[in-house]
Parts: C-alpha cells; structure tokens; sequence
C-alpha cells in the first residue's frame, strides 16, 4: 500500500471480469460474495427500481447475446 492506497495487480483483468459476469448472468445461478448473495433477478430489480445514474448498468449488460 501506497499512501493508503490498495494497489492490486491482476494480469488480464478483462479475463477476471467475465469469469465473476458469467455465472451471475445465468438465470438459475446464485452467486455468493462472504455473507451477501446475487442473481441475475436481483440486476433485473436494480435496473427496475433503481436510477441508472446510481447503479450505470445497462439492459445489454444483463441480458448478454451471442455475436
């Protein structure tokens, strides 16, 4: 740490980030974070109820189609 600053190396973190999207994109997968869970319906609601300037996610970003 630097300055109180957590700096994290990851080598490819395009690769990270789809492998921690996937599963929570299934409609039946439940994914667990320590005590807290979330699941694709769980987007669908925070897309629902909540303003897209707190949460930035988009409808594509939920409901992922093949190119």
């Amino acid at each position: 740490m630097v300055d109180n600053t957590l700096i994290i190396m990851m080598q490819d973190p395009l690769h990270v980030g789809k492998k921690l999207q996937n599963p929570l994109l299934l409609a039946t997968k439940i994914v667990f974070w320590g005590k807290h869970m979330a699941s694709k319906n769980n987007l669908l609601l925070i897309l629902e109820k909540i303003n897209k300037d707190q949460h930035g996610l988009l409808e594509e970003d939920i409901n992922v189609k093949d190119k």
